[in-house]
C-alpha cells in the first residue's frame, strides 16, 4: 500500500490503490471510491429536507440548502449583488466588470464577456433568419 522512499529520510509516497471496478478510475481513499461510484449507480442519498430534492454529492445539498434559506455568503464589491459561491462572486467581479469581452457573435459581431453568454446569444437565431440582435435587426440569412 506504500512505497518507500529513503529509509533515512523517512518519506513515504501513497499509492491510488481503490479502484472502480466499472471504468476503472483509481481513488486514494475507499470512501472516495464509494462516492465516485454514484456517478455510475444514479443514487443520491443526500436529500433536502426542505425542498425534497435528492443529491448524489453532500456539497450539492449544501449549495441547495444555501437556495433554499436564501443564504448567500459571498457579495461582489462592485455591485453588491450576493452569492452562494465564491467562483460566481470572482466571475462577477471580473467577467461582468472589467468591459473586457472576448466573445464574439460570427453573425452580427455582438460581443460578451462569458462565452456560456454567447451560446445563449446564438439560440436567438432561428432557421434560416436572424430573430432579433440588438445590433442587427436587418435579418440577414445564415449560411
Amino acid at each position: 500500500m506504500y512505497l518507500c522512499g529513503l529509509k533515512e529520510q523517512h518519506s513515504y509516497i501513497r499509492v491510488l490503490s481503490y479502484s472502480c471496478s466499472i471504468c476503472k478510475k483509481y481513488c486514494n481513499k475507499w470512501g472516495n471510491l464509494n462516492l465516485h461510484l454514484h456517478t455510475h449507480t444514479g443514487d443520491c442519498p443526500f436529500r433536502c429536507d426542505v425542498c425534497k430534492k435528492s443529491f448524489r454529492w453532500q456539497r450539492h445539498l449544501e449549495l441547495q440548502l444555501r437556495i433554499n434559506t436564501g443564504e448567500h455568503l459571498f457579495t461582489c464589491d462592485i455591485c453588491e449583488k450576493s452569492f452562494i459561491l465564491e467562483s460566481y462572486c470572482k466571475f462577477c467581479q471580473h467577467a461582468q466588470h472589467s468591459g473586457v469581452h472576448l466573445f464574439s457573435c460570427s453573425i452580427c459581431k455582438k460581443s460578451l464577456a462569458v462565452e456560456d453568454h454567447l451560446d445563449g446569444h446564438l439560440h436567438t437565431y432561428c432557421g434560416e433568419r436572424i430573430i432579433s440582435c440588438a445590433r442587427n435587426n436587418s435579418g440577414h440569412s445564415i449560411i
